[in-house]
């Protein structure tokens, strides 16, 4: 999330809703429901990362034309595959 502005934030059009779990920290809810869209964990060894909405155009179209989009999944991938 380092050095990503999310105000404004991109528009998603749909996401699935959960609830993290208690081990997860949530780094990202959207601001109408409060409902989570990014939450992260660590699991043995690795790490994980729930993304409740999506990337390509279905439900990310605004999503891929935000100005952070390829810095946040260039990010957020380093991130998983680092320890």
């Amino acid at each position: 999330m380092k050095g990503i502005v999310w105000s404004p934030s991109p528009i998603f059009n749909g996401y699935n809703r959960v609830v993290a779990k208690s081990a997860g920290k949530v780094l990202a809810t959207f601001k109408e429901t409060g409902d989570p869209l990014i939450v992260v964990w660590t699991f043995g060894k690795g790490r994980a990362m729930a993304f409740t909405s999506d990337i390509s155009p279905h439900w990310g179209a605004g999503f891929q034309d935000w100005k952070y989009y390829e810095q946040f999944c260039n990010q957020a991938l380093d991130w998983l595959g680092s320890r």
